[in-house]
Formats: structure tokens, sequence, C-alpha cells
């Protein structure tokens, strides 16, 4: 049984670089010996129809350029079925791309069931027995009175056969005492008779659902109600948020990445300019990393840039944001705060960071951080020369002795930098 195969009914998850190349597959809903036996180190050309494999290409080389997930839809013949696949991409820290894989035919097939049986052409009893056999969420509202008209088995199993005929849908499954914020009966109304597809997480039952609305004829009097399918994707929503959060995090202290960086920045920059709200950026690098890793090896190397990360985090405020942007490098964002705050924020955290002791074995040693500073000026036409100015004020800091906080005002002629 091949890699399609195997996805049917369930989730899988890949790790491409950017060219293509599969190069893991972590734990899926379904046994991974066979899956990865068949995709390691296979081209995605060479796991995927041309169509598909194609579309996939075209979407890793967007992502890799950008800081960006994306969500593809397509369908694969396999062997004398068709699997329609939801397929989520992320970008990790490595610059290789996450792929999940979600089989989403079961839906597509009740959808088409549903569409195939027009309610005007058979008996009540008869739709009723295909809303019984659904195994997901189906109920029927009326769309004037909110009131509920039907619920299938699956609804009336959760509620352990509570009446809801009858009763306001918006109360009963949502706990609201007015129409929800969100309802889609104006939406449903004017789309033509066609389905509307979105995704909802229900506080009440604390799941996350893929929900198709859509009006139909309801007998005995053919009149326009609320057909609703809802399928309960938590699992796959988790796993998915689980992959994102995976992409923006530094593996080894746990805080944002550069990529998370980034994105950050250029959102607040867009921030400040537009409502003329202070913003200040710190660039922080440990004095002398390379001789820590060379004297006691990078295992303390890397215990030295956990500590380095808690100390930070002490002294930050809950709405500042640490990330580590390469190597001994950290970049914090500091939302409104103008450039007094940020040196003394910036004073702050290298006074903390040289008192704070490491210890490996018998020794005990303490570091040192030089910090760059840079303060949002309309001047500026984008995070990234806001970033670079930032990155001129760490470099004069350290060509002047190190351990220290350095600002370079805007009228200053950069210094070319030496690394």
């Amino acid at each position: 049984m091949n890699f399609i195969s195997r996805l049917t009914d369930c989730a899988a998850f890949c790790r491409f670089d950017n060219e293509g190349r599969c190069i893991d597959v972590a734990p899926s809903v379904k046994e991974t010996p066979a899956i990865k036996r068949d995709i390691i180190g296979k081209h995605i050309s060479e796991i995927f129809p041309e169509d598909v494999s194609k579309k996939l290409l075209m979407s890793f080389k967007e992502i890799s350029s950008s800081f960006t997930s994306k969500r593809i839809d397509c369908q694969i013949k396999d062997a004398s079925e068709i699997i329609y696949l939801e397929i989520h991409i992320f970008p990790d820290q490595n610059n290789n791309l996450l792929v999940f894989f979600h089989d989403v035919t079961k839906h597509k097939k009740i959808e088409e069931t549903i569409e195939k049986h027009k309610p005007l052409l058979i008996e009540y009893s008869q739709l009723i027995s295909i809303f019984e056999a659904v195994e997901h969420i189906v109920y029927v509202t009326d769309m004037d009175t909110y009131k509920i008209l039907y619920v299938n088995k699956t609804i009336r199993d959760m509620y352990h056969n509570r009446p809801l005929i009858g009763k306001l849908c918006y109360k009963e499954f949502q706990g609201f005492d007015t129409p929800c914020p969100f309802c889609t009966n104006s939406i449903i109304r004017n789309n033509n008779g066609q389905p509307y597809y979105w995704e909802h997480y229900n506080k009440k039952l604390k799941a996350y659902y893929h929900i198709t609305d859509k009006v139909i004829k309801w007998p005995p009097d053919n009149k326009d109600v609320r057909f609703e399918l809802a399928i309960d994707i938590t699992r796959y929503k988790l796993l998915e948020e689980k992959l994102q959060k995976i992409a923006i995090t530094d593996e080894l202290t746990g805080i944002w990445n550069r990529r998370y960086f980034l994105q950050q920045g250029k959102q607040q920059f867009q921030f400040s300019h537009r409502y003329k709200i202070p913003f200040s950026l710190l660039i922080l690098d440990i004095d002398h990393f390379k001789n820590i890793n060379d004297r006691y090896g990078h295992l303390v190397g890397d215990k030295v840039m956990k500590q380095t990360v808690t100390t930070i985090l002490k002294n930050l405020r809950e709405a500042d944001i640490l990330c580590r942007i390469g190597g001994d490098e950290f970049g914090l964002l500091l939302p409104h705060t103008d450039l007094s705050g940020a040196l003394l924020i910036a004073e702050r955290l290298r006074s903390s960071i040289s008192k704070a002791a490491i210890k490996y074995l018998k020794d005990t040693f303490s570091i040192t951080g030089s910090i760059g500073v840079a303060n949002y000026s309309k001047k500026f036409k984008s995070f990234s020369e806001m970033f670079k100015r930032a990155d001129i004020a760490l470099y004069e800091a350290k060509r002047s002795g190190r351990n220290m906080v350095s600002y370079k005002p805007l009228r200053t002629i950069p210094p070319k930098r030496k690394r």
C-alpha cells in the first residue's frame, strides 16, 4: 500500500527541503514505517501525481521566500477512488517545510450525497435516513426564528438525548442569549443555493469544527431552512497550531526565532508608522561567545545561551518580544517604548547578564553582552532599515570595548561593519 493510500481517513506530517525532497516523516495517525519507506529521500514528484506535485513545488517556492503558511486543496485518484486532501504547509527555522496532509474525503462524500439527493424530490423519511447515517453533526434550523427543526443521532448522543427540537440553536449549541454574531444565515440566503464553508471554535463544546452551511427545502411544506454539517477537526487544528509554533520557535532556547522576529517587527513597525506609537528595538550579542565554546565545549555554550535567555526574560515586560535571531545574537521588540525607555531596559539587561554566574564543574564564570538600540522614526522607510540601525549600534558597542549599550542617531554616517 503506497503513501497516498495510507493517507485515507488520517493525517500525516512530513518535512521537505525547499527543493521538494522528503527529509522525514513524523508519527501519524496510522503506522508510519511503511510510509517512511515509501517517501523518505524521494522528491515530491515521485510521491504525487504531476498536477499535485507542481502545485506543491510552486507553493514551496512562495513560502521559502516569505514568512507565511499556505493551504492547498487537491484531489488524487488512487486505484478506483478519489482522495480529497487538505494540505497545510509551514516554513520551519531551518528553511525546510513542514507539510500536514489531512484527508477530507469523507467530508466531500457527505456533501456529494446531500447534493445528489435533492430534498424536493424525496420523502421526509428518506431525507432523515440520509442525515441519520452521517457520523458527524447534522442539524436543521428555521432561519427566521432560529428554532431547531432536526438534529441527527450524533447530536442526540452528544446531548444525552436531551430534547432540542423547538429550542433556540444559538442558546443550545453556543450558550448565547442572542443570535450568534457569526451566524451565516444572511450569507447562505444570498449564496445562490451554493454551500458556504467555514471553520469555527465552539467555546461551549471546546472544539474546532469545519462547517458546511446551505439553504435547503424542508418537507413537508418545502420552506427554506438552514442545513448545517459540522465535522470535528479539533485534533487536526491542535496539530496544525503545534506545527505553526514549531516553525517560529527556536529549538534550543524555546523562545521565538528569526522568522517570528521579522514577522512581528514588520507588523509593529507598520503599527507605529500608522498610529505614531513609540517602538524600540534591541539587538543583543553575547561577548566572546566563541571563546566559551572553544574552552568548555558546545554543551556549556548551550547552557550559557539558555541562562542568558532566562536572565533576559526576567527583566522584560509581558508585551516585549524576545527572539533568537542567529548564533549568540538576540532581538528584542519593545512596543510602546520610546528611546529613553529602551536605553533603560538595555542597561538593565546588560547589568543583569554581567552579574549572572555560570557554573561548570568546579568553575564559575560570568559573561557580558553588548547591546545596540534603535528607536522608530518616520525617517525609516521599513523595519529592515530600523534593524540595520540597531545592528550598526551593536557593532559600535563591540568595537568600543564590549559590555556596553550603544545608540547611533540617524544623522550619524554608518561605518562599514566587519565581521
